[in-house]
């Protein structure tokens, strides 16, 4: 994929959420099954968490219910959702909320250790599968020895094959996207366009190694049907 093709996929989700920070998490404001599932599989409490594209601050509140005691980073790209995240009063007791493009600055990532180290409903906004792979392989380097890194990848289901628009429509390459990749409106708003990018099978399996990593735990949770999302969970050894 081309640097010109990545710059204008990931520039369509900025002005999404530049735009509709409050309408996106109005519509996202209950945990996913599959993240209350996470949290039970941990193989101890997490005292220190590093939660990788935070946005508005859910995964934060489902912690703080369950794991009172975790102290709590996120970062996130978007000043819009951060901004939410901080007001809300169900958050950590510690917490700290960091704005970092970890797209562009992975590196920049708190070094940790981490007990718990998240990545929920992201990867699939990362074009380029290299680019994907890479920044597990960043995050698999902040976990402590007997913690965890958690993946919820967003899997394709319900009617996005519905509110699917041409790459054409605004200027991109549709032949220098990779299979899976798509561009959705967001609800019934067709001015409202996000990029997607929607796995099949293979490319999870290779996923599962990226992290170089041993899997603990792979499931697929969330959605009508219990299978929206594909999780995976690794855990050095101690």
């Amino acid at each position: 994929m081309a640097p010109e093709t990545v710059r204008a996929l990931r520039a369509i989700n900025d002005r999404f959420y530049r735009t509709h920070a409050e309408l996106f998490a109005a519509k996202r404001t209950r945990p996913w099954p599959g993240m209350q599932r996470l949290l039970r599989e941990l193989p101890r409490p997490p005292r220190q968490v590093l939660d990788v594209g935070c946005g508005h601050g859910r995964f934060a509140a489902l912690l703080a219910e369950q794991q009172p005691d975790a102290e709590y980073t996120g970062v996130d790209a978007s000043p819009e959702l951060l901004a939410l995240a901080t007001s809300r009063a169900d958050g950590p007791r510690v917490r700290r909320l960091v704005r970092l493009d970890v797209q562009e600055t992975p590196d920049a990532l708190p070094p940790g250790p981490f007990d718990l180290v998240t990545l929920i409903a992201v990867l699939h906004h990362v074009p380029g599968e290299d680019r994907r792979l890479a920044l597990l392989r960043t995050l698999a380097g902040r976990v402590a020895p007997g913690g965890t890194l958690a993946l919820a990848f967003w899997r394709r289901i319900g009617d996005e094959e519905k509110r699917r628009v041409p790459f054409e429509e605004v200027g991109i390459d549709g032949a220098d996207t990779e299979d899976g990749d798509r561009l959705t409106s967001f609800g019934e708003g067709k001015g409202r366009l996000r990029y997607g990018h929607f796995p099949d099978d293979a490319e999870l399996d290779r996923m599962e190694e990226a992290p170089g990593l041993p899997l603990r735990l792979r499931y697929l949770d969330d959605g009508p049907e219990g299978r929206a999302n594909a999780y995976f969970l690794w855990t050095p050894a101690q």
